[in-house]
């Protein structure tokens, strides 16, 4: 019964085998894993077309020089980043409940409670409550009493530090792994610049 629990936990998880070098498509698209690797590369390729309209004064040649076009691709990536949180961190009870790190911990890891409880802990600090509940009161829905919020990149990438961190404890206290092929993106700034359609984007 053990055993079969754990193998359950693992395909929720999204970890089969430490095939870490393998790419994350084959990882299940439903699962723990696989929400954290896209979280961290659209996070990487909207932040390097973000940074490279800084260094640049020639807006012709920005990736943003249409202001309505980098609206809709900034509250996309808010929108994304929001949601990917959510997901990671959601604890509502429903009948079909999302690949979350704490539905996982809800499962049971051979852990005591008190290390259960740090961990859940770690996935409630005030940023992921934040874009949680911005998720419930303006994407999901659009609550007439809902507060304006503002959103800074410094705030995501700290609710990606919570997660990762809880992500890392998982992997190395229930599969002896350390995770490693999640915690870092494998795209690089010089080929997302390269590959992007400049004339297009700069009209």
């Amino acid at each position: 019964m053990i055993n079969e629990k754990k193998e359950q936990l693992k395909k929720y998880f999204g970890w089969t085998e430490p095939r870490w070098s393998e790419p994350p498509e084959i990882i299940p698209v439903n699962s723990i894993i696989r929400q954290i690797i896209q979280m961290l590369d659209n996070h990487f390729i909207f932040c390097t077309f973000n940074e490279s309209t800084k260094e640049r004064n020639d807006s012709n040649d920005l990736f943003s020089s249409s202001r309505y076009l980098w609206k809709i691709l900034t509250n996309h990536y808010l929108i994304d980043q929001s949601l990917h949180i959510r997901r990671l961190t959601d604890e509502k009870n429903r009948k079909y409940k999302s690949a979350s790190l704490m539905h996982f911990l809800e499962k049971g890891l051979g852990l005591d409670d008190t290390e259960i409880e740090i961990l859940k802990q770690k996935l409630e600090i005030d940023e992921i409550k934040k874009y949680r509940n911005f998720v419930d009161q303006h994407v999901a829905h659009a609550d007439l009493d809902a507060p304006k919020v503002s959103h800074v990149i410094e705030e995501i990438e700290k609710c990606h530090k919570s997660i990762i961190e809880v992500f890392q404890e998982i992997g190395l206290k229930f599969f002896n792994q350390n995770m490693s092929y999640c915690l870092t993106t494998k795209l690089k700034k010089q080929q997302i610049l390269k590959n992007a359609d400049k004339p297009f984007l700069a009209q």
